[in-house]
């Protein structure tokens, strides 16, 4: 191909160059052929790209987290057991001390000073052994449990079943359990007739219930009694017979004597430990 290209731009420059010499002629013929037979050179393109730096940045932490780093050790495993509490609602320290002034009116027939109140189990009660259970089984069971500190002792009450109605004193009427201690300046009873009228005349209205003696010590006597009662029923607004049960007693506590009453009512009732 180049021999073809190298004759053909010979005979161009003869024809064109008919008055020239032979010596020109083949020195642009030679020339011609030199410049055809030295191949082009290539050219390749080249793109030179920026540096790019990639700088890796930590992933960020969160406040308050701790990244766990394997110490070859499994962790021990806890076990919780919680208790389980029936107990559905928020309560508060004026509802506490309306619910104790409340049930030691309607149901005792007496006025309690409370020095405070909410929610709790463990107020400063003085009670018997069954006494201290029943308050224990009611707490479970009932919708809410308020307990109180009285200038002269202590409360606690358990009332409702599933929800309440929001009417207290009917609440309590038809479901609860009260537990009071009074603490009394005055000698403990010769006998158990002597302590039951002590105890009907600290809680008035235990005057018409049939109590029983259940136990009687040198320190301590308790009696027992169940009766019955018609109320309305806050939630279905149908009068309704429910089960009371009474448990009350005395107890010598240092120089002062403790009176006390367990009444449970409706469905609460069955907390008060029977004999």
């Amino acid at each position: 191909m180049k021999a073809k290209h190298c004759i053909l731009i010979a005979c161009i420059v003869l024809t064109g160059c008919s008055q020239s010499s032979p010596q020109k002629i083949e020195i642009k013929t030679a020339a011609l052929q030199h410049n055809m037979a030295a191949p082009l050179p290539r050219v390749t393109p080249r793109v030179t790209l920026p540096a790019i730096t990639v700088t890796a940045r930590p992933l960020p932490t969160a406040k308050g987290t701790r990244t766990p780093v394997a110490t070859g050790r499994s962790l021990p495993t806890v076990n919780v057991t919680r208790t389980p509490v029936a107990t559905t609602r928020a309560g508060n320290s004026t509802e506490a001390l309306q619910v104790i002034q409340t049930y030691a009116s309607n149901e005792l027939g007496i006025n309690v000073k409370v020095l405070s109140a909410g929610s709790t189990t463990n107020p400063n009660l003085t009670l018997s052994s069954q006494g201290k259970s029943s308050v224990e089984a009611a707490a479970q069971l009932a919708v809410q449990t308020y307990g109180g500190v009285l200038s002269n002792g202590g409360a606690s009450v358990s009332y409702g079943s599933g929800t309440v109605s929001g009417d207290i004193a009917a609440e309590l009427e038809s479901c609860s359990l009260g537990a009071y201690s009074l603490l009394l300046t005055t000698q403990p009873p010769a006998d158990a007739t002597a302590a039951l009228a002590l105890v009907k005349t600290t809680y008035p209205a235990l005057s018409a219930f049939a109590f029983q003696v259940l136990s009687s010590t040198a320190t301590s006597y308790s009696f027992y009694a169940t009766s019955s009662d018609s109320v309305l029923n806050p939630k279905t607004h149908k009068v309704e017979t429910v089960a009371v049960v009474a448990m009350a007693g005395t107890i010598k506590s240092g120089r002062k004597l403790s009176v006390y009453v367990v009444l449970g009512r409706g469905q609460l009732a069955t907390a008060v430990a029977r004999p």
